[in-house]
């Protein structure tokens, strides 16, 4: 297991080093500049994620919604649309189903893909293809940890096709803010995941960063440390969940506040507020922690946001003696799947 451990450490470490290439590399090809009224995007788990913190840092920059289909099919789809199917090993069947309805229903189509099958569609259909370039990765990376790549080739295909403006330009500034904020990230990490052990951890954000934080930290508990792991967003939380923690079930929970220096006065009283309640109330069962992120920019903060719920995951799989790196029974349950339905071409 300690191969295991070092190449998801090392995966979780490149996060900059992803962007910084992805920045660099001139093999993206020429992009068509039409005239687009929204974004659609086909993409599941690790490869949509990118695509929520773009969404939530640069959507104010694009010229068009960009809406994010985590399903098989599209909804909402104009003619005069960008599809774009997002799947890094290429093999989703969401992805694959949603990337065939692009090509009848959008005005153009681009897959990213570091391979498999939709690489080979794009390829035979002769639709714009992005490659991610996964050679110096361990051989066992996931998807999960490629928020760097298809961020910034995100980011770069949107500003080619003229729909976003200067969205590099905010990359180029945000991966030299985290590399100057991100000393102390996984220190703070290990010690918040020994903190957690043995009790449930609920992660939240503001609504405005919830799909870049909170969500995408409750996903990594769940996938690198294989551990149950819940989200929400404030201040919605306030008017219904929080109620719920009332009630002893003979668990603990461990409520972590990703909080940013964007966040309303409000939200973050609400946060301080609820968590003197808990204690004022004798509810000992629920523990709080605010986690402050740091940097100059949003999205530099969002990124260390990002690396501190890699860290801290990937240390609560450590102290459980739970490999960090597959997740075997999502692959079988694709493989039952597979059993009785095929998305092949015939």
């Amino acid at each position: 297991m300690s191969e295991a451990r070092d190449s998801m450490a090392t995966a979780i470490a490149g996060l900059g080093n992803q962007i910084r290439f992805a920045l660099a590399d001139t093999t993206l090809a020429q992009l068509p500049d039409y005239d687009f009224d929204s974004i659609e995007v086909g993409a599941m788990g690790g490869s949509a994620l990118a695509w929520d913190v773009l969404n939530e840092t640069m959507g104010h920059k694009l010229n068009g919604a960009l809406r994010i289909h985590r399903d098989y099919s599209l909804t909402q789809v104009s003619p005069d649309s960008l599809g774009i199917a997002c799947s890094i090993s290429g093999n989703t069947e969401e992805t694959l189903a949603a990337y065939e309805m692009m090509r009848e229903q959008c005005k153009c189509v681009i897959a990213i893909t570091a391979g498999g099958e939709l690489a080979k569609r794009a390829e035979s259909d002769s639709v714009e293809l992005i490659r991610v370039p996964l050679e110096n990765e361990p051989s066992d990376f996931q998807p999960r940890n490629s928020v760097g790549y298809l961020l910034t080739y995100g980011a770069r295909l949107l500003q080619a096709t003229g729909i976003g403006a200067n969205l590099v330009g905010e990359i180029e500034a945000a991966v030299i803010d985290y590399d100057n904020h991100c000393d102390g990230i996984e220190d703070r990490a290990k010690e918040t995941a020994q903190w957690i052990n043995g009790n449930i951890p609920i992660v939240y954000s503001s609504a405005s960063l919830f799909n870049s934080l909170a969500r995408t930290m409750k996903i990594k508990f769940n996938e690198n440390a294989k551990y149950p792991a819940f989200a929400g967003a404030l201040p919605e939380i306030n008017h219904n969940e929080m109620i719920g923690f009332e009630s002893d079930i003979g668990t603990g929970f461990r409520i972590i506040y990703l909080s940013d220096p964007g966040d309303s006065d409000a939200v973050r009283n609400r946060f301080s507020t609820m968590s003197r309640l808990f204690e004022e109330r004798n509810i000992t069962h629920v523990q709080t922690r605010k986690i402050d992120l740091s940097g100059d920019t949003r999205l530099g903060r969002v990124l260390g946001g990002i690396s501190f719920g890699d860290w801290c995951s990937y240390h609560l799989a450590i102290l459980r003696r739970v490999d960090p790196t597959p997740v075997d029974f999502i692959e079988d349950f694709k493989a039952e799947l597979a059993k009785t339905r095929s998305f092949t071409r015939g």
